[in-house]
């Protein structure tokens, strides 16, 4: 008698998985959530640019490019090399109406995700990781409520003292012998 009420459960649970999964209608394309137009980055960075830029010692360039009344409307960051003086890594485009957070572009000019941190100053991801930001936040800014004290983050070496030596290296000092 148990196995005939098995076999009828699992016919009929079958029978539903199988009446839902074939009435969705799987024919209707799906759009993308975002479309983004693509702005054109030649006419912004190249051609009769007002743009400012910057290499430092390293091979990092950055470029800046501006609109008639001075204010930067996007910057490209690379290395040194192409025949601009920049082969672009990146490129991020300051907010427009359009745009609230700004758009970045990688070297190729495709658009990529927006790394812009957290929510608000102090948020994390995770639910516990928050909460004990926000009571480390309530501690230190009232010591007094928790009994906590400030951490001190000092570790007694005076801010001008000279790193230690990296592992492996001895360094050859005088013999100081005191009596």
């Amino acid at each position: 008698m148990k196995i005939i009420q098995r076999l009828l459960i699992s016919f009929i649970v079958l029978g539903l998985v199988v009446y839902f999964y074939a009435s969705q209608n799987r024919s209707v394309p799906v759009k993308p959530a975002i479309e983004q137009k693509r702005p054109n980055l030649a006419a912004i960075f190249y051609g009769n640019c007002n743009c400012q830029q910057v290499v430092d010692h390293f091979g990092n360039v950055s470029r800046s490019a501006f609109d008639a009344s001075g204010n930067r409307i996007g910057t490209q960051v690379g290395h040194v090399g192409g025949p601009s003086g920049i082969v672009v890594e990146m490129t991020y485009l300051v907010p427009d109406a359009d745009n609230p957070l700004g758009q970045a572009f990688d070297g190729d000019g495709n658009p990529m995700p927006l790394r812009t941190g957290p929510a608000s100053p102090g948020s994390s991801p995770t639910g516990t990781a928050r909460q004990l930001g926000q009571e480390l936040q309530k501690l230190n800014a009232n010591p007094s409520a928790g009994g906590a004290v400030r951490i001190d983050r000092d570790r007694g070496t005076p801010r001008d003292a000279t790193p230690p030596p990296p592992p492996g290296i001895r360094v050859g000092t005088t013999a100081v012998r005191l009596g």
